[in-house]
């Protein structure tokens, strides 16, 4: 599947299981995300979105500035449909780690006792001093209720970008490493069955292709600069990383796996791979 395929709440939760399966060790990440994956798709077809209309004159404009479509903070969000699935991402995370579930009380408290403004605070989620302050007020650590608000927006976000893919799609290639809808850089590459790369947004998930020796960060086409690395315990998975910029893209290659694909899933259970990225390693360990 890709980006425009229409996912299922069951289909995301098989691919849940599977990964499961065979990373077990991420089983109480996969136990929470899994499920919130699906119930955001349940989540996405009851979305209220109003069109998003660009002017042909502003369209152009920014596809010759090399600009996306939108900045994140100006995705509409559906602020009814984001609260009440806020509400259920609580209850779910209080079955969670019990850090989670903590917060997950707090956050449900706050709520009940209008202490935030989730209205406010989902429509840029992405809005790190806003969601700080708001954390501070009600107890909760930064990065989680960061987190947990981006997830009750995520439908709202996904149901935008079908909106603006559509329009991209008539703008012709975009060859960028950032996304041509929101400007966010990618969180995750997928090779297909022929070996041909795209990338996905790590906000809106767009996907969108570029060439294999291209650093979607600093847009290098150096092949002295480029490398990957990869076990053969898992050959679905490699790293590719960019001397020039010092960044580097965890990527899946479909082509060592039969599984189903669902990238949020896959950028989660490869946290190992962001730990070997970022430790010192040997020229041997690496490849061109």
């Amino acid at each position: 599947m890709t980006a425009t395929d229409y996912w299922t709440t069951e289909a995301i939760q098989s691919a849940a299981s599977v990964l499961r399966r065979v990373r077990p060790a991420y089983a109480e990440i996969l136990n929470f995300y899994g499920p919130l994956f699906a119930l955001q798709e349940s989540y996405r077809c009851r979305v209220n979105a109003s069109p998003i209309t660009i002017s042909e004159e502003m369209m152009a404009i920014k596809r010759k500035a090399d600009l996306p479509l939108l900045s994140s903070s100006e995705f509409p969000i559906d602020h009814d449909n984001a609260r009440q699935l806020l509400a259920e991402i609580c209850r779910l995370a209080g079955q969670a780690n019990p850090e989670l579930a903590a917060a997950a009380r707090q956050i449900e408290k706050a709520m009940e006792t209008g202490d935030f403004d989730v209205a406010l605070l989902v429509d840029d989620p992405g809005a790190q001093e806003k969601l700080t302050v708001a954390a501070e007020q009600i107890a909760v650590a930064p990065e989680v209720l960061t987190t947990l608000i981006y997830h009750a927006a995520r439908p709202s976000i996904l149901v935008a970008a079908e909106q603006l893919r559509e329009v991209s799609q008539k703008q012709g290639q975009w060859n960028k490493g950032y996304c041509p809808l929101c400007g966010s850089p990618p969180i995750l590459a997928l090779l297909d069955s022929e070996g041909r790369k795209r990338v996905c947004c790590g906000f809106c998930w767009h996907e969108w292709p570029l060439p294999r020796l291209f650093c979607p960060f600093c847009e290098t086409t150096d092949a002295k600069m480029l490398h990957y690395f990869y076990s053969q315990q898992e050959p679905e998975y490699r790293v590719d990383e960019c001397d020039s910029c010092g960044k580097y893209i965890k990527t899946v290659d479909t082509r060592h796996t039969g599984r189903t694909i669902y990238p949020a899933l896959e950028a989660l259970a490869t946290l190992h791979l962001d730990m070997k990225a970022q430790s010192p390693r040997q020229d041997g360990d690496r490849e061109q």
